[in-house]
């Protein structure tokens, strides 16, 4: 259990997004986004306790399947989650930096025994979003409104979704109340929440029925694109993955010890359903059949705890399906790094006012991007190597290897991913193993 309430993790990410530039931000009146971010917790010896903003982003957006890019420059999936993810593991790469400066110290020590690095005693991570994640999370039954304005009797009946566009229901009343006048009058009807993500291929479908029968829960989705269909995985079902192996990712896993896992998700203050969030994030598969095949793995199934907030996001998407709001279309991002610690994000996944002869550029290429990410890491590893701490990497190859084969020397991890996509996520969607065989520009 947590020792911080909700608000108290929410407030310091709302405090700290009210903070930062306006650049990137949405159009106050005009515009709403998702708000997301990693939040550290320090605890010292004499158990105090405080909350320090890690990693932040904004972001709506996805790009189709056909847009994705082998070159690792692009950033393909914009939705605040995930762009979080992607900063706090900047954040991370920074950390791993500062170990041996007296001046500013890391979160990390050294392990001479297993030559790994681990999280110091007393640091761990909570994970806050304004809005329920999209795909399964988002989920769950209802009470719709039913608005009847005058003797014509057509109802509108909003059920909600979770990617910006409403969805929106007309029919006729039939046998109203003999008193009806024709002014305001609400009914309850049982409904779905929905969203706009998709079953993937080979799991159970949409039934698309009326009501309560629209939906098939605890399947995996893909997010929904506004055009081209996307190839990217639902925030519901990354978050998920967090929770298996881990919210620090593939590349960092080579020289971590074990896995970092959430103490705690906090939902802002939305429509949102706490055992619809338990489900979708923690509990939706039982990995209890891997045990085996996992004992000697520092791999868990962590169940962080669920947290409702009661703090709005004063750029929160509208309830009313009638609002003129529309989505952000840019992303804003920011950690704890220095220097270049924000940097907003157009919708084509390149840093935004990068114009269409300078993309590809250093200057038009996200720090979070898979390149970037790449490029990052790869100095870690060279930095820890100047410092005369053992690793498992032999860093003479890293010129000559390309970012499949640097993920691949993350053997423990991947070793763990695979079984649990053959024993429980068998059809989670992956990306062209070629959009990883990129290397760094000479």
């Amino acid at each position: 259990m947590t020792g911080f309430k909700a608000d108290d993790i929410a407030k310091v990410c709302l405090e700290k997004f009210k903070s930062l530039p306006k650049n990137g931000k949405p159009e106050n009146g005009k515009q709403w986004t998702v708000l997301a971010a990693f939040v550290q917790e320090n605890q010292n010896e004499d158990q105090e306790t405080m909350l320090k903003v890690v990693s932040l982003a904004t972001g709506t957006t996805c790009i189709g399947s056909s847009q994705m890019d082998p070159t690792g420059k692009i950033l393909h999936d914009c939705h605040a989650e995930v762009l979080a993810r992607r900063a706090f593991t900047r954040y991370l790469f920074w950390e791993i930096s500062k170990i041996q400066t007296s001046n500013n110290p890391s979160i990390f020590v050294h392990s001479e025994e297993n030559k790994c690095l681990k999280l110091k005693e007393g640091i761990s991570f909570h994970f806050y979003t304004s809005q329920t994640p999209c795909g399964d999370a988002s989920i769950f039954p209802i009470k719709t409104q039913n608005f009847q304005k005058d003797s014509s009797f057509i109802v509108k009946k909003r059920a909600g979704t979770d990617d910006g566009s409403p969805c929106l229901k007309h029919r006729r009343l039939e046998n109203l109340d003999d008193n009806f006048s024709g002014g305001l009058s609400y009914a309850s009807e049982n409904d779905l929440n929905r969203t706009g993500a998709k079953s993937v291929p080979g799991e159970t479908a949409d039934k698309l029925g009326e009501g309560l029968d629209y939906h098939e829960v605890g399947v995996l989705r893909i997010k929904p694109g506004r055009g081209i269909p996307t190839n990217s995985m639902s925030c519901s079902d990354k978050m998920l993955k967090w929770n298996l192996v881990g919210c620090q990712g593939s590349i960092i896993s080579i020289v971590l010890n074990q896995p970092i896992y959430l103490k705690s998700i906090v939902i802002g203050k939305c429509t949102s359903n706490f055992q619809a969030l338990q489900r979708a994030l923690a509990n939706r598969f039982d990995i209890s059949g891997c045990e085996n095949e996992l004992k000697d793995s520092t791999f868990r199934h962590n169940r962080p705890e669920i947290l409702l907030s009661g703090l709005e996001f004063e750029f929160s998407k509208p309830v009313s399906s009638d609002s003129l709001l529309k989505p952000c279309g840019s992303s804003f991002v920011w950690c704890d790094v220095l220097p270049c610690s924000c940097e907003v994000v157009a919708k084509n996944g390149y840093r935004l006012g990068a114009v269409k002869k300078t993309q590809g550029l250093p200057q038009s290429v996200c720090r979070v991007s898979r390149y970037s990410m790449f490029e990052q890491f790869t100095k870690v590893l060279q930095d820890l190597k100047m410092k005369n701490f053992a690793t498992n990497v032999e860093t003479e190859l890293l010129p000559e290897m390309d970012y499949s084969q640097m993920k691949a020397l993350s053997k423990c991890y991947l070793s763990t991913w695979k079984v649990l996509r053959n024993n429980c996520l068998e059809n989670w969607l992956q990306h062209d193993r070629s959009l990883d065989n990129f290397t760094l520009d000479k």
